[in-house]
């Protein structure tokens, strides 16, 4: 089968001429706009090329946070750890997590309206709502588990509540090598 040859004013997809089309936008947008964090911060879309970041996502974007109190929180918190040298595609999870949270804080049964009226209480409540959401989305939590839970488990009087010895004593290491119990039954 003979494939036609392509005219030479018709780039394929892939080749030099998309990419320089690319390279020529970015360039007119830089001299335009401006680089850097002066232009980017303000953004509801960070351009992460305008940042000198070529590696991971293009963008991390904030346009979904409706509170403005988090979304400067979010911004500030992105940059320090974009300057602390964590990726792109990091960040840009980061986001997600972040704007995930700002609709929980918009909906009617909570309707947080400034930082002060975040607390423990809210926070348990939020996470309790995503483990149902992400069970029912079959996506899978971290398993580590959080440190003022491990403080629970640590606690002798927590172990004394074993009425078998043995199994108190499995806890305990468990608990002091960062086992889980699939390992130990290996």
């Amino acid at each position: 089968m003979v494939r036609p040859v392509p005219r030479a004013e018709e780039p394929r997809p892939g080749d030099s001429g998309r990419a320089l089309l690319i390279y020529a936008r970015r360039k007119v947008e830089e001299l335009h706009s401006g680089r850097g964090w002066d232009v980017e911060y303000p953004r509801d879309a960070w351009r992460l090329r305008n940042l000198g970041i070529s590696e991971g996502p293009a963008t991390v974007s904030f346009a979904k946070i409706t509170q403005p109190w988090l979304k400067e929180l979010a911004k500030r918190w992105t940059r320090w750890r974009l300057s602390s040298g964590t990726g792109a595609g990091t960040l840009a999870k980061g986001a997600i997590a972040i704007t995930r949270f700002s609709a929980f804080l918009a909906s009617p049964s909570v309707n947080v309206a400034r930082l002060a009226q975040v607390d423990r209480e809210l926070l348990e409540r939020y996470l309790a709502a995503l483990s149902a959401e992400l069970a029912k989305r079959g996506e899978l939590l971290p398993r580590a588990l959080a440190e003022h839970v491990m403080a629970q488990l640590e606690d002798p009087a927590s172990l004394d509540r074993w009425n078998d010895p043995a199994r108190r004593l499995i806890t305990v290491i468990l608990i002091r090598c960062g086992l889980r119990h699939g390992d130990a039954l290996r």
